[in-house]
Parts: C-alpha cells; sequence; structure tokens
C-alpha cells in the first residue's frame, strides 16, 4: 500500500520517492554510454561504498594489440569519475570485483603475463584505480577465472575453470589466498569429461558452496552428451562435503547452473539456464535446494523461451531480479530483458528492451537495479527504478523493410552446415559501411575467437569458424554463441560444434 509520495526535480532527473509500509524507494533513472573507437565488453557492476559504482570489462580502443582490462568508475548520478586499462600486448580480460577498506580487487585472466595460454590474474588497486600488486595462477595450458569472493578470515577465494590441472579436459580450479594473493591451498573438482564453475558463495559455515556444470559421458564418436547443473558443498579447507546434479524437465543438451546464492534459511537457490538443442530454445530455471543438496523446490520458465538470463541478484524484498538476453523469432526483435520474481520464484514482471545485450544486474538498496551492457560498440551503464523501468538508451531501432536491398542494417544468418563439425560458414549483411565486430562465446559468456574486427563496406560477407579458440586449440563439442556487432545494432544466434 502506498503511504505518500513525492516528486523532486533534482539537475534534470526525475526522482519519485515513494514510501511503502515504512520504506522509502529512490525512483531516480538515469543511463550512461561510454566507451572509445573500438569495441568494448563489460562483465559486471558492483555499487562502491560511495554510492557510486564500478563497472568491470575489457576494451581495445585504448590500448595497442589485443583487449585490456578496463575499470570504470562512476559516481552516484552517473559522472564518470575516473577510467583505467591494465595489460600487456595479448588479450588481458576482467569478471568481476570485490569492495575492500582502500580500494578493489580485480579478477581476470591474462595472456599477456603468467605460464601459460592463459592465466588467472588478480590485480589489487587503491580507490582511484592505480595498481598496487599483481599476480597471476596458472599452468602451461589455459586457465580461466570466473568469480572472486572475500572469505571470514580476510583472505580471498578465487573460482576459475582449468585445463591445466584435474582429472578431466576442464576441471574447476577453487584457489584460497591471503589477502595478499599468496596461495595457501587450491584444489579441483571435476570427472573425465568437461566440467565448468560459473558462481561460488561463502556459506555460513565459512565453507563454500559452488555451481556450474558437468559433463558425465560422451558417445562412443566422443560427442558432447547433455551436461547436468552441479553444486558443490565444501568446508572452508575445500574438501568436499556433498555434490549433486540437477537437470530440467526436459533432456536439454547444455543445462548450467549460473548463480548461487545462500538464504536466511540456510537453503541454496540456483539460477540455471537449459538449452533444448536441436529445439533452438533456451529457458532459465530457479532451484531451491536444501543444505544437503537434495531439491525443496523447482520453478521453470519455458513460456519466455528463447530468453538466456545470464546473471541475477537477491532484491530488497528478497526476491530474485536476473537480466539477459532474448530473442522473438516471430517479430525477429531482439534485446535485453529484466526479470523479477518474489522469493519462490513466481514472476512479478518482465521488461524488455529491444536491440542491446546486458551483461549484469545488481539489486541496490534502495530498491532499484543496476544494469550494464553493451549497444553497438559501446557499453552502457543502466539504473532502473524498482518496476524495471528505465531511461531510454539513445541508439535508433532498426525495423526490416521490403524495400531495402539488405534486410536490416545489420543481418546475421544462420551458420552452415549447423550442427557441424570441422568449419562452419557464418554469413551475414551488412546495408551501410561501418566497423564490424564478430565474435565466438562459450556456454560461460566468454569470448573464446574473435572472427572479425574490421571496417566493411555495405554487401553480403561469410566467415568461417574451424572450432578452435583464440590460442588455436580446439574447443569442445557443445552449444556456442556467435555474435555480430556493429555501432548501430547487435545481434545474436547459436550452433553447435560437434567433435
Amino acid at each position: 500500500m502506498i503511504k505518500g509520495r513525492a516528486i523532486i526535480w533534482i539537475s534534470g532527473f526525475v526522482v519519485l520517492c515513494i514510501s511503502f509500509a515504512g520504506e522509502t524507494f529512490s525512483q531516480e533513472k538515469w543511463t550512461k554510454l561510454f566507451g572509445g573507437e573500438n569495441d568494448e565488453w563489460v562483465r559486471s557492476v558492483l555499487q562502491t561504498s560511495d554510492g557510486g559504482f564500478l563497472v568491470v570489462g575489457h576494451a581495445d580502443s585504448f590500448v595497442e594489440g589485443s583487449d585490456d582490462i578496463w575499470l570504470n568508475k562512476f559516481s552516484i548520478t552517473g559522472e564518470q569519475l575516473w577510467t583505467k586499462t591494465y595489460g600487456g600486448t595479448e588479450l588481458d580480460t576482467a569478471e568481476s570485483a570485490i569492495e575492500i577498506d582502500d580500494g578493489f580487487f580485480i579478477i581476470g585472466s591474462t595472456s599477456s603475463f603468467g605460464a601459460g595460454k592463459s592465466d588467472i590474474w588478480l590485480l589489487r588497486v587503491d580507490a582511484g584505480g592505480d595498481t598496487l600488486w599483481t599476480k597471476t595462477y596458472g599452468g602451461l595450458n589455459s586457465d580461466r577465472e570466473i568469480a572472486l569472493r572475500q572469505t571470514q578470515d580476510g583472505g580471498l577465494v578465487l573460482l576459475g575453470n582449468t585445463f591445466s590441472y584435474g582429472s578431466g579436459n576442464c576441471d574447476w580450479w577453487l584457489i584460497k589466498t591471503d589477502s595478499s594473493g599468496i596461495v595457501e591451498w587450491d584444489t579441483t573438482f571435476g570427472g573425465e569429461y568437461y566440467d565448468l564453475a560459473a558462481d561460488i558463495r561463502i556459506d555460513r559455515d565459512g565453507g563454500f558452496v559452488i555451481t556450474g556444470l558437468t559433463q558425465p559421458s560422451m558417445n562412443e564418436n566422443e560427442e558432447i552428451q547433455s551436461t547436468l547443473i552441479h553444486c558443490v558443498k565444501t568446508y572452508n579447507n575445500g574438501k568436499a562435503i556433498w555434490k549433486e546434479t540437477y537437470k530440467g524437465l526436459s533432456d536439454g543438451l547444455i543445462q548450467l547452473g549460473r548463480k548461487i546464492f545462500v538464504t536466511d534459511n540456510g537453503n541454496y537457490v540456483i539460477q540455471a539456464q537449459v538449452n533444448d538443442f536441436p529445439l533452438s530454445s533456451d529457458y532459465p530455471l530457479l532451484l531451491t535446494i536444501n543444505d544437503q543438496g537434495k531439491i525443496l523446490e523447482y520453478v521453470d520458465y519455458k513460456e519466455y523461451v528463447n530468453a538466456y538470463l545470464i546473471n541475477s541478484d537477491v532484491t530488497f524484498d528478497g526476491g530474485y531480479i536476473m537480466c539477459g538476453t532474448y530473442s522473438d523469432s516471430v517479430t525477429e526483435e531482439h534485446g535485453w530483458l529484466l526479470v523479477k520474481t518474489d522469493n519462490k520464484g513466481v514472476i512479478d514482471w518482465v521488461k524488455k528492451y529491444r536491440g542491446h545485450y546486458a551483461s549484469s544486474v545488481i539489486s541496490l538498496d534502495d530498491g532499484r537495479y543496476a544494469i550494464t551492457g553493451i549497444i553497438g560498440d559501446d557499453a552502457f551503464l543502466v539504473i532502473a527504478d524498482n518496476d524495471g523501468e528505465v531511461v531510454d538508451i539513445d541508439r535508433p531501432v532498426f525495423v526490416k523493410k521490403q524495400e531495402d536491398e539488405f534486410p536490416e542494417a545489420l543481418s546475421l544468418l544462420q551458420n552452415s552446415p549447423n550442427p557441424f563439425n570441422g568449419s562452419t560458414i557464418i554469413p551475414y549483411n551488412l546495408k551501410s559501411g561501418g566497423h564490424v565486430l564478430l565474435m565466438i562465446y562459450d556456454c560461460m559468456g566468454q569470448n573464446i575467437r574473435t572472427l572479425v574486427n574490421s571496417y566493411h563496406s555495405a554487401g553480403t560477407f561469410t566467415s568461417i569458424w574451424d572450432g578452435t579458440d583464440n590460442f588455436g586449440k580446439q574447443v569442445s563439442s557443445g552449444i556456442y554463441y556467435y555474435s555480430l556487432r556493429s555501432a548501430m545494432i547487435s545481434d545474436v544466434k547459436k550452433m553447435m560444434f560437434l567433435k
């Protein structure tokens, strides 16, 4: 019940303050676009102790060579306070950050430094973004960052995926360090095939709870079989207490736990994603499990097929806010969306915004939401009100016209053959010239291969992907996403690679 409301004008922003049962929520909305002449990518946003925001990602606009880690600090009203890059001559990316008393820890991966093709990279920076020290962790092959948490003893726990260590092709890698980044212990989790970690939380007992996916088997042709949502509960020394697997109601080829939360009553909630290939549908689900890993509640959202929810957070009322991408094969619309649920997973509302891509969402203490993503070759930071309403991003939305020689300003077509082994052809059309970026992503949202990063004139083009990553290593069988971006619009499609 609304007890009262007031409208306040502040520096061109409309601020609507609404009081619900004694709680007041700010309704100030704003949108910021930022970036350079080339391409940027943002992975996460953190609200800082001063009320502002730190956006974490990588960019190639401000460096020579491949992308560098890219940090942007904003004030509480969206003023950009500083921007910094970190890296060498090769590809360096970042996933997330945590704030401490006098600065930040950043977790990323580096191909410029370290022992192997790609190492996990931990950076310690001060409140102004200046580097204090860095550490790398990895072997001779590729090792990638996933998440970073501060432990109860003031140290850190790093979660990654490793091709260098463990028992299978790729395993979860858990690293415990002190506050200076010195390794105290590490351990891996995985079977004979592929295991991909996605998120970790500190449990109330000081231990850890981790989610991701596991691939239990391959067939005789070494083709991928259905992966399962995977969860592991450990002591604070990394020793496993229990391991459980879960799946959706249908036998989707890729089933992945993306985020995990610890509830006040000691249960866990997993935000997961199911891909029903070859039906070409993605749908999210929420699993509530008890402290022994047994399912208590299951909510799926198959009515929102082709919605790929990438990130989520707990809201002020104990529910969940999720963000990601959607596509509609009938209307040919695509864009980003917000999904708000109550604490049981029942949907409160869904908001869709055309033409862009959201990568991260967090719930703010005042009931609003902060969302990061990309539009064309720029990044955005959006502050939405508690109903998910946003200030429109000031870029045009292109609509197909019959008289156009090309169907859209930028048109991404389905690859062929699909599924494929060996190589596949990706066709695309450009109505007008401009800078174009064509990239391949795995089911974790990691950029594994950049196929095109150059200026194109208007016309029809094709690009061939041979199933290898940026380091020439053949990728595993499974679902992959390819993204085409220009300054005005972007599109994403998926394909299946079989060894």
